[in-house]
């Protein structure tokens, strides 16, 4: 913690320990609460982004106000990115059902929804998994417990941890987002004049028509993805996106070597992208990074893939 939060800190525990009124105790814990909600969100947010002291900051917070709208999204995103889903999905549900001047933005109840719902397919389906384990090994010892185990298996509403995957890809294209089949996610092929990005657990491909697939490392994925849905993009800009993306610290360095991998790796990338040399606020020359209007992109992916980063 920076050392004006760190001072901030004793000072309000001090004032917390020392203060004889119930009504002032209270007041100095939510000054407390908000400080360390605000420190969370600086090492997740910072150049360097660590989540580890955002959750173990946060988690302080709650200690001190369980039901902490704002304490509780945030801790629960910070769960869901690390795959601890049932927790992630615990700290949702504190958040979702308080309402004070703590209250969370519109934006942040739908965010919340949204994954809490992802929280609970992965839930569901490693539950299936687990259970097909089980049913291959497990035998009941008597009749009662063979019935039990039939009756609620036929009530299960999704019955094969495999049924998730053909329901577990989007497809995305100009601004719009369609959930379509396993199936239809392994049969696309590439129009001409179309980038095709597609993410399974497979790998990270890049496809376009009459060449061959490409597959790319998380930074040269991640990179086409800005390039493609962004309006127009800059070094910086990419930099900074690229950054929260990987969830390290993307030098320019890094980034200029990145771009220049790319055009050796994609044949099409210079007509696949426009660069326009413009200038800044300041007046300094820039370029300008723009999807052409020749090129339509379309992204395969995860239904989860990309939420993880819309916070």
């Amino acid at each position: 913690m920076e050392t004006s939060g760190y001072m901030e800190e004793l000072t309000l525990k001090r004032r917390i320990r020392d203060e004889k009124s119930k009504e002032e105790k209270m007041k100095f814990r939510k000054e407390l609460v908000a400080l360390y909600v605000r420190q969370a969100e600086h090492f997740k947010l910072s150049d360097r982004p660590d989540f580890k002291v955002a959750r173990q900051i946060l988690e302080k917070a709650i200690e001190l106000q369980v039901d902490h709208p704002l304490a509780n999204y945030r801790l629960g995103y910070i769960h869901y990115r690390d795959g601890r889903y049932a927790s992630a999905v615990h700290h949702f549900n504190i958040a979702l059902g308080r309402k004070t001047t703590n209250s969370l933005s519109e934006v942040q109840i739908t965010l919340a929804h949204m994954f809490s719902a992802n929280c609970g397919i992965h839930i569901a389906r490693e539950a299936l998994f687990k259970i097909e384990g089980l049913e291959n090994v497990f035998e009941p010892i008597d009749d009662e417990g063979a019935e039990k185990i039939k009756r609620y298996r036929d009530e299960l509403l999704v019955q094969e941890w495999e049924m998730f995957d053909r329901l577990y890809y989007r497809k995305i294209r100009n601004g719009e987002d369609k959930i379509i089949t396993e199936t239809e996610f392994h049969d696309y092929s590439p129009a001409p004049r179309e980038l095709v990005l597609k993410s399974s657990e497979e790998g990270r491909y890049a496809l376009i028509h009459l060449e061959m697939p490409l597959e790319l490392n998380m930074t040269f994925f991640n990179l086409l993805f800005l390039l493609s849905t962004r309006s127009q993009s800059t070094y910086q800009s990419l930099q900074t996106q690229l950054t929260e993306l990987n969830g390290e610290e993307i030098s320019n360095d890094n980034l200029r070597q990145s771009i220049s991998r790319l055009k050796k790796k994609i044949i099409s990338f210079d007509t696949l992208f426009n660069t326009i040399s413009t200038t800044d606020k300041e007046g300094s020359r820039i370029n300008v990074f723009e999807l052409s209007d020749e090129w339509t992109v379309t992204i395969l992916c995860r239904a989860d893939d990309f939420l993880k980063n819309e916070i």
